[in-house]
């Protein structure tokens, strides 16, 4: 199997995690929270509304995606986002002074699952990420 190597920044990394986050859980048909991330969801006053179109939207997701959660494959997304995560949680503990690089994690500041370590859904290796020294 072919390996690459990409080089973003601290923000896109966060880009490219919550990208993750969110194709994983269409794959999986929790279309609802993929639409809570909607630039403006939480603008809208009509609640009622919000609520009936978030439940239609996901009825047709549901009705036409109802074998979504047993695909294995689709965990690809979910792994490539708890690995950035992790690596972007632990970076910021190390920032904040929360935590010194290798120093175990600290309870109960660090009480987040973004400070587990990530488990392999799809069946493939953990990607892997580090920070590049500059």
């Amino acid at each position: 199997m072919r390996t690459y190597t990409i080089t973003v920044n601290e923000r896109q990394a966060a880009e490219l995690q919550e990208a993750c986050e969110l194709l994983a859980r269409i794959k999986i048909g929790q279309i609802d929270h993929a639409i809570e991330r909607l630039p403006g969801y939480y603008d809208n006053g009509d609640w009622d509304r919000v609520h009936d179109t978030r439940h239609e939207i996901q009825r047709l997701a549901n009705s036409l995606m109802p074998e979504a959660t047993k695909r294995r494959e689709d965990g690809v997304a979910w792994d490539l986002y708890q690995v950035i995560r992790h690596r972007l949680a632990w970076d910021r503990a190390y920032a904040d002074g929360a935590v010194q690089p290798g120093e175990p994690r600290k309870w109960p500041e660090m009480m987040g699952v973004c400070y587990d370590e990530p488990l392999a859904m799809s069946g493939l290796p953990l990607a892997t990420i580090k920070e590049i020294e500059q």
